[in-house]
């Protein structure tokens, strides 16, 4: 007999009413309600949690029984809790020599509770629903959660969709397992939430390239789901943002290394609502960026300036309505079936076979393929890249990142240390590229907020002069890093793909494939640096801004 499978989803505790009369209309049945206690304990320096384990006790009737479980492998130990924790009942010696369960006994204290309420619908095909909402405290503080379990009897997922297609028309239903614990060790840190950063991946010697991707692209919804309610909670905290377009760009990144390994159809479905997605927060994530690199160390280094504040008030009055517009997009339900039908997708393509048109190669070949193409792009770029030339700085700064991502998916079947050598050079490279693009793009932006107001466009210019040297020292520093890049060599992972060899510099290039030939218009010079303490007012700039604004703009 086959064992039953199961889909979970986060959801949003301020939605469940409409949930539960969804539910109600689509199972055709009343739920069985229970409520539970769970609390857990760790040592006052969590070393239990630091070894991958996690213990509670959890009441059942008139009886409390205690669990130990190992995140790495699923596998959980259960005991009767009489007056006490006794570990010895587990017998499982391996477990003993890691936790050494006497010492570990006397240093246990409780860290967190979560309290729930269980709701199970089961519907006449076999399906059930497990709704759980509740919340997690850690003394004074605590934070809801709620989470939804669609099961199936059988090896089928089709139907487990279908469902979850139909419940997600009302309410955002996000496809993650929602980590209860990982709030309750939070919440002892003294946090509510925290943005989540992409987390290491580990792929399989001998998966297919198609499995590879299924698992990096479901990394990277996880890490775009795990910052998703920070956002729409917290949208004064810009990292969050930051993060769910990172989770994009990652995962955009990812279709395009695996791109041919994947059928049309896929690519078809999949990249249409990740542009939608990056558009939808582009507008918010392009004003934080300018208030707080651009803007603000200018409006605080001269607060007597009139100008400055002015604009300064503008920008902020247009990035709060930008962040309420970002809120409002990642909480509609809409949002919710796009990911579900993403999520589906890449499913199926861990089960199907590839069709006949689509070769499959080793893992190993076919990472040493991409990588190697990546690398060849980016240092065809880094021969190209001119100080003079904003184009090929923009071509090299997008090639870098298409490298950094490719090592960061596949640093697990590199040698030891090496993903981490060549992402330090390259890390460097790509923080300077992007203030200068920064600095460079903030001109249009500037102007278009300031509009046709004098003293407003006075500002902008005030704030190009001031930003003047910081961005001569940019540009100066980007030939040293260059080298680094022409001198990128990365370990051979198959015997069927040759090593790249550097380019040597002066060599002439031929573009990598997508990447058009730069223009050869010169970036206007950057300004003389300004005296930053002087007084306001003493001099009215009257020439429009340099380097930040386009040669277009008048």
């Amino acid at each position: 007999m086959s064992a039953s499978l199961a889909l979970r989803f986060v959801a949003t505790p301020q939605r469940l009413a409409v949930l539960q009369r969804k539910l109600g209309k689509v199972m055709e049945a009343a739920p069985v309600v229970s409520t539970h206690s769970q609390l857990y304990f760790d040592t006052s320096g969590t070393r239990l949690r630091r070894l991958g384990f996690d213990l509670r006790l959890e009441r059942r009737e008139a009886h409390w029984v205690q669990l130990m479980r190992c995140r790495k492998s699923g596998e959980e130990w259960q005991a009767p809790y009489v007056g006490g924790f006794d570990f010895s009942q587990w017998n499982d010696a391996s477990l003993d020599k890691r936790l050494n369960r006497v010492k570990l006994r006397n240093h246990l204290i409780r860290v967190f509770d979560v309290r729930l309420r269980r709701s199970v619908w089961q519907g006449k095909t076999g399906l059930s629903v497990l709704l759980e909402r509740g919340a997690v405290a850690s003394g004074a503080r605590s934070t809801p959660f709620a989470r939804l379990t669609l099961r199936g009897p059988h090896a089928d997922r089709e139907p487990l969709f279908d469902l979850a297609a139909q419940l997600s028309e009302t309410v955002a239903l996000l496809p993650e397992d929602d980590d209860v614990v990982a709030r309750g060790y939070l919440l002892l840190a003294g946090h509510d939430e925290a943005p989540a950063r992409a987390a290491a991946l580990d792929l399989a010697d001998d998966a297919s390239a198609r499995e590879a991707f299924a698992h990096i692209a479901t990394a990277c919804l996880s890490h775009w789901i795990a910052n998703r309610d920070g956002a729409v909670k917290q949208p004064d905290d810009p990292e969050y943002v930051h993060q769910l377009r990172v989770a994009i760009r990652r995962l955009r990144a990812a279709i395009q290394v695996f791109r041919t390994v994947l059928p049309e159809e896929f690519l078809a479905a999949a990249l249409p609502p990740l542009r939608e997605l990056m558009a939808s927060l582009g507008r918010s994530r392009d004003l934080d960026v300018l208030m707080q690199e651009i803007v603000s160390p200018v409006a605080n280094a001269l607060p007597d300036e009139p100008r400055l504040q002015a604009l300064n008030e503008r920008l902020i009055e247009r990035l709060l309505q930008a962040r309420r517009q970002a809120s409002t997009q990642l909480d509609r339900p809409a949002l919710g079936s796009d990911l579900i039908k993403l999520t589906r997708q890449i499913e199926a393509l861990r089960l199907e076979s590839p069709s006949p048109a689509i070769a499959e190669v080793p893992l190993r070949e076919f990472v040493d393929q991409r990588l190697r193409k990546r690398l060849r792009a980016a240092q065809r770029c880094a021969e190209a890249a001119r100080n003079d030339d904003p184009v090929s700085l923009h071509d090299l700064r997008i090639a870098i990142k298409r490298l950094r991502y490719s090592l960061e998916f596949f640093s697990s079947l590199l040698p030891d240390g090496m993903a981490r050598k060549v992402l330090r050079k390259l890390a460097v490279l790509q923080d300077e590229l992007g203030q200068l693009n920064d600095l460079a793009s903030a001109g249009a932006l500037l102007m278009a907020n300031a509009g046709d107001e004098a003293p407003l466009r006075e500002a902008v210019t005030l704030i190009a002069g001031w930003h003047g040297a910081r961005y001569a020292r940019l540009l100066a520093d980007i030939p040293h890093h260059l080298d680094d890049v022409r001198g990128l060599r990365l370990p051979r992972l198959s015997p069927k793909v040759k090593a790249v060899k550097p380019i040597e510099p002066g060599s002439e290039p031929s573009m990598p494939p997508g990447v058009e030939p730069t223009g050869q218009a010169s970036a206007p010079p950057a300004p003389p640096a300004q005296d930053h303490t002087e007084p306001a007012g003493q001099s009215t700039p009257s020439a429009e801004p340099t380097f930040l604004l386009p040669p277009t703009l008048d």
